[in-house]
């Protein structure tokens, strides 16, 4: 173990996730989600492969147009469905009822969230996305470490 391990174990995002509150699914709705960055090594290296294909493929960047954004945001839906979305607590259905938490479900949620409603997908993508969210409170930064420091000196 490092000197500095226990300073730093809590930019270690593996296996950790933020609430996200959706209210729209409910006045409890909470999806859980992992980080969409490294630390979820599942859902980054299936990106990179799907890129990767990708650019294979076609050589060039694609136009971006409605329909290529909705294509993406589809395709975020399965990632998301099977790496990022870790739990939900307070989802119901149209006549009310709990649902249970299982990757169809969260396909089928995602999905007619990208449909319907893409502002509230990208809200919930927006969460997972946003790695300083996880740390439990504001990264310091670098003049606010100096200033912890024992010496309370930046160095310079």
């Amino acid at each position: 173990m490092s000197k500095f391990s226990n300073r730093l174990n809590r930019f270690n995002l593996v296996g950790r996730t933020v609430p996200v509150q959706i209210p729209e699914l409910g006045p409890d709705a909470v999806l859980d989600v992992l980080s969409t960055g490294p630390a979820n090594k599942d859902y980054f290296n299936e990106v990179l492969r799907i890129g990767g294909k990708e650019l294979r493929s076609k050589g060039k960047s694609p136009d971006l147009t409605v329909k290529e954004i909705r294509k993406d945001r589809l395709e975020q839906a399965k990632l998301f469905a099977r790496h990022v979305v870790a739990g939900w607590v307070g989802v119901y259905d149209d006549e009310g009822n709990e649902v249970e938490f299982c990757e169809a479900n969260v396909l089928e949620l995602l999905t007619e969230l990208v449909e319907t409603a893409p502002m509230i997908f990208d809200r919930l993508r927006d969460a997972a996305g946003d790695d300083e969210s996880f740390y439990g409170e504001a990264a310091p930064d670098a003049e606010e470490l100096a200033e912890n420091s024992p010496t309370g000196s930046s160095g310079s």
